[in-house]
């Protein structure tokens, strides 16, 4: 690593304030801005998250690089494999020259094409489908086609496109936060504050700093999140030497002493003090820039100054080996580390995660009516769907309908003069704003914002009015059961439909004809009986 290029991550690292470097603040208050202003969008349905067709697991974090991401995707797909379920992987293949969505095991094994943590993963997880993708998105739909269980995405707490039902965000212990700023001007890619999406927070390298930092970095995370984090380590699993072009790893014994080191990840001192916690402290260290394609002449070169310091063998990470020079024979043998992560509290981050991958609910409605027709629906999902939680939002009164029918309510009450109409006539919604009806809008939407990122699906119970408030509160594009209007009652009008087609996931209208002129302007509606009357009669039919 040049001087110029090591100096600069001293800087982000927090570890000397650079002088050429501090110039660079702007750049970093600008790319604050821009994701304030990004995650904002997200947080109220300006831009798009799409729910996905199987559970997805992100993990991610907040800086750039050295987190153990790719040890701790490993971790989990062999947990739910060990549960007897079928995981999938989708990751970005960083450093690949392809930008396709492509499926690693329909690949021939090439750097170029998959990138280097899709080959170790690939070679670790035999029979784990894993897709290269820089769409996550799209990558799991790739994985749902191939029936898989759930999907992992490996650093997807930024892709916000891609709907999570858990994101996992790893913070490394030996650096949690940089100096503080965002990139360039530091090594953050979001504010700490971003660990409020966070589902699970999980403090890596647990191990090689010592306790009282450890409780310093929990502490910092529990006041930003309201969430203790888990802790976890890195454990050798076993040695593998380099059998040169074209032989790969196999299974081998300790390396020789005294040993040297290269490798080109995020966080090159941890990869270090990992060595030295094992024994076999390195003479010296060369340290590239994560995912660096090595040359052949710069491996020489460490081969040069490993033979004249008198070292008897090589180490460097099991995804250097991918990035090493095709061709290049080692005059020492060359031994790579086996990793593998561990909990500190598996049990109870097992039980946490499950809690996390239970399907959740919410039926929200906005008026008496509609609170009949919601608490209905309400009762008959989580008939049919036992192990999900089903909960209600009523956005008038207090709920009566859900709670008699044992629906828990996330709503706080609002009760009003008009009783929540009030699109006919302005003196009732004069009135209602006198008794406090903005006071009760603002509750409502603290209220959604809790929810956040926790929801699976909402299912909007009356108007287009109900299908904004609950876009807005939480983010996530809702399916609208319309009850309130349809084009034998003068329709919908020409803002509505576009609203519709743009943000809404799907619509179940009261009538065919409705459907169909909804349709014609391009929204997802679909006719499928009338809600009020279908379920009104199923429930005499039922008693």
């Amino acid at each position: 690593m040049g001087v110029l290029l090591a100096s600069y991550f001293r800087h982000i690292r927090g570890e000397e304030e650079g002088f050429p470097w501090v110039f660079l603040s702007p750049l970093g208050w600008l790319a604050g801005a821009c994701s304030r202003a990004r995650n904002f969008s997200y947080d109220h349905g300006l831009s798009i998250s799409r729910e996905m067709p199987v559970p997805v697991i992100s993990v991610g974090n907040i800086t750039h690089g050295g987190t153990n991401k790719t040890p701790f995707v490993e971790m989990l797909a062999r947990m739910f494999i060990d549960a007897g379920l079928r995981p999938g992987i989708v990751m970005r293949g960083y450093g690949r020259k392809e930008k396709d969505c492509l499926l690693v095991q329909e690949c021939e094994p090439s750097r170029d094409l998959l990138g280097d943590e899709a080959l170790l993963l690939s070679g670790r997880l035999g029979g784990v489908p894993i897709v290269v993708s820089a769409d996550r998105a799209g990558g799991v739909l790739r994985l749902a086609g191939e029936g898989v269980d759930l999907a992992i995405a490996d650093d997807g707490f930024q892709h916000r496109k891609m709907g999570r039902d858990v994101d996992v965000v790893l913070i490394d212990a030996t650096c949690p936060f940089g100096n503080g700023r965002l990139m360039p001007a530091g090594m953050l890619r979001e504010s700490p504050r971003s660990l409020i999406r966070a589902h699970m927070v999980v403090i890596t390298k647990a191990d090689q700093v010592p306790p009282d930092r450890v409780r310093e970095i929990a502490a910092t995370i529990q006041e930003i999140s309201g969430r203790s984090p888990f802790l976890s380590s890195l454990a050798l699993a076993g040695w593998s030497s380099f059998l040169g072009p074209g032989e790969g790893l196999r299974d081998s014994g300790t390396p020789e002493l005294p040993a040297a080191a290269f490798s080109a990840i995020g966080n090159p001192a941890s990869f270090g003090s990992f060595l030295e916690k094992l024994g076999f402290p390195p003479l010296f260290h060369e340290a590239f820039r994560d995912h660096h394609i090595f040359s052949e002449g710069e491996l020489d070169a460490i081969c040069g100054r490993a033979v004249s310091s008198g070292a008897r063998s090589l180490i460097c990470t099991e995804k250097d080996i991918f990035n090493l020079s095709q061709g290049w024979s080692p005059p020492l043998p060359v031994f790579v580390p086996r990793v593998r992560t561990l909990l500190r509290d598996e049990r109870s981050f097992v039980s946490t995660l499950s809690r996390h991958l239970q399907p959740k609910m919410v039926v929200s409605s906005n008026g008496h009516g509609e609170d009949a027709i919601g608490s209905l629906l309400a009762e008959r999902l989580k008939q049919k769907f036992p192990l999900s939680e089903v909960s209600g939002f009523p956005i008038v009164g207090r709920g009566r309908e859900y709670r008699s029918r044992g629906i828990s309510v996330l709503s706080p009450p609002s009760e009003t003069p008009s009783g929540g109409v009030v699109k006919y006539r302005l003196r009732d919604l004069a009135r209602d704003i006198r008794s406090g009806l903005l006071r009760h809008i603002g509750a409502q939407a603290a209220a959604w914002s809790g929810l956040r990122g926790k929801v699976r699906t909402v299912i909007c119970v009356g108007d287009v009015y109900l299908f904004l408030h609950t876009l807005w509160g939480q983010g996530a594009m809702p399916v609208l059961l319309a009850t309130a209007k349809s084009v034998r009652l003068r329709g919908h009008w020409g803002l509505e439909k576009h609203l519709l087609r743009l943000r809404c996931r799907r619509v179940f209208t009261r009538d065919p004809e409705t459907a169909r002129e909804l349709s014609d302007r391009k929204a997802d509606a679909v006719y499928m009986g009338n809600p009020i009357m279908d379920l009104a009669g199923d429930t005499i039919n039922r008693s």
